[in-house]
């Protein structure tokens, strides 16, 4: 049985995007919590953070959880994947 988790699903992602076309491991993530960068600027996604929760070291911030959790919010991170 395989795990539902972050690390899981962006494996998922990841392997079908080309080489030729895959952003870095920043960018993927910028673009895949599009909305929440806009309305947290200050917010940073250094690459050792990004790097974490690319590898399931460690899961996806809070801050970005409680964002998307909100009523009606689920909406666009389903735009953004």
């Amino acid at each position: 049985m395989n795990r539902c988790d972050f690390f899981s699903i962006m494996q998922i992602i990841t392997k079908y995007i080309s080489e030729a076309k895959a952003p870095n491991q920043s960018e993927l993530i910028y673009q895949l919590f599009m909305e929440f960068a806009n309305e947290h600027e200050d917010f940073d996604f250094d690459q050792g953070r990004v790097n974490r929760w690319l590898k399931g070291k460690d899961g996806v911030s809070p801050t970005i959880i409680r964002f998307y959790l909100q009523d009606g919010y689920a909406q666009y991170l389903a735009a953004d994947i």
